[in-house]
Order: C-alpha cells, then structure tokens, then sequence
C-alpha cells in the first residue's frame, strides 16, 4: 500500500529522500506539510545544500532579509519556493504574482509557477534564468569591452576541469556559480572598470590585499573572499590553489 502523502506535498513536489529548508515559515507549516515522503528532512536553518528551499516573505523588506540564505543553501538543481500573502489575507504586502521579486530576479531568476498554500499563502516556484538557454545567458556575461575577458573565464573552466568531474556550472543573469555539493566559487564580469571577480568560499582563511573580503553582492555563503582578474595569466599558481581548497572544502 502507497503511504499517505499530504497534497501540500504533493503541490511543492516534495519526493522522497528530500532535504528542505524552511526560512521564516509560521508555526503551523511544518505540521501543514505532514504526513511526508518517506526519509524527508526538514531543517529551519542551515547552509545545506539543500534538495528545496521554501521561504516566507511577508513584504519585499523580509524577502531582502532571507532570499540570499535561500539561495545559497539550494543544490544547482534544486527546487526554490517564496511564500507571500494573498491579497485576501488581510496582511499588508507589497508582493504579488508578477511584482515585488526584485531580490530574487536580480541574481537570475524567475517565477514559473504558482501554488495555494492555504487561505493566507500563495507560493511561487523560482528556476534559474539559465534553463532557458545558457549559452545565450553566458554570452551576454562577455558584452561590448567585457569581451577582453572571456579568455579569463575559458582559462577559469579549464581550471575547474582538472578539479573533478563533479563540478556544475549555473549561469545567472548576473553572475556565474559554480557548486560541487555546495556553491564554492562564484565568476562576475564588471565593465567599469573592465575587469572579472572570482568569489571564493574559503571560511577559514585570512584575507590578503590579493585575496580580499567579498562585498555584500555575493553573499557569505556563496563567496567570503575575492581575486580581481583581468588576464588569463592572473590564474596562476596562488589562484588555482585558492580555487582547489575552496572547491575540496566542500566535498
């Protein structure tokens, strides 16, 4: 016999075996969701990665505040839902269907799908801009004098390459990510002054004037440090075992 499954489950297409993270949820989600899959884990903090992030954002301040912890805890191929009050629920919201998601959408995604979750929430599911064709997104990376530095992003790659197999490539509107089991190294093109920034997760590491602190535009869980590079040559020895200890870091 087919164990039971909640239909809340069954529209955020919670499988089994899944890890889940909830951000900012009200008390009762957790037992809204229930009965689960089987094996299903679901944790309210954490920087996973994570097979499903669902979040819950009452206004565009609150989902300012947690949509880059929930980007960052996400698997590349992961599932993102952000919860926000209907209109008839008689909380104050900003949000909407089609308007409000500027937090979200700047760092390259976009709302596919929309479910109820109950009287008050509305959910909607986010993917990555780039499911709707890479090579397109990446090229937009390499624009007008940011093309100088495409061949510091092949010479990236090729890095990447001779790390392991298991790494994957997410290209964004705005940047490229690249994950092994969690999100290690994060390319950004800049064309004033033209010039690549290469965020490296390396928690445990002290900053030097070549390996700077990451500004806020990364995010803590996505990169702690960052390389300035505007020749392929400036991935030399010290940046490719930077790159090698981020990337074991999180095997």
């Amino acid at each position: 016999m087919t164990p039971e499954i909640s239909s809340l489950a069954k529209k955020f297409q919670i499988k089994a075996g899944m890890s889940l993270l909830v951000l900012n949820a009200p008390g009762d989600f957790p037992a809204m969701l229930a009965p689960l899959p089987a094996g299903v884990t679901v944790a309210t903090s954490g920087s996973g990665p994570f097979d499903a992030v669902h979040c819950f954002a009452r206004n565009s301040t609150e989902l300012e505040r947690y949509a880059p912890a929930a980007l960052a805890a996400l698997k590349p191929d992961g599932m993102l839902w952000f919860a926000y009050p209907k209109g008839t629920s008689g909380i104050p919201t900003d949000l909407s269907r089609d308007n409000g998601w500027d937090a979200v959408t700047a760092h390259g995604w976009e709302g596919i799908r929309q479910i109820a979750v109950d009287d008050v929430w509305s959910a909607v599911r986010f993917r990555p801009n780039a499911q709707r064709g890479s090579d397109e997104l990446l090229e937009k990376h390499f624009a007008g004098p940011r093309a100088a530095l495409r061949p510091v992003y092949d010479r990236l790659i090729g890095a990447l390459s001779a790390l392991g197999d298991d790494v994957t490539v997410g290209v964004r509107d705005s940047y490229v990510a690249f994950a092994r089991r969690k999100q290690f190294a994060v390319f950004k093109s800049r064309a004033r002054p033209v010039q690549a920034e290469l965020g490296l997760r390396l928690p445990d590491v002290a900053a030097s004037p070549r390996l700077a602190p990451a500004g806020k535009s990364f995010g803590s869980e996505s990169a702690t440090h960052v390389v300035v590079l505007t020749l392929p040559e400036d991935i030399d020895h010290e940046v490719l075992e930077w790159l090698r200890r981020a990337y074991e870091d999180v095997g």
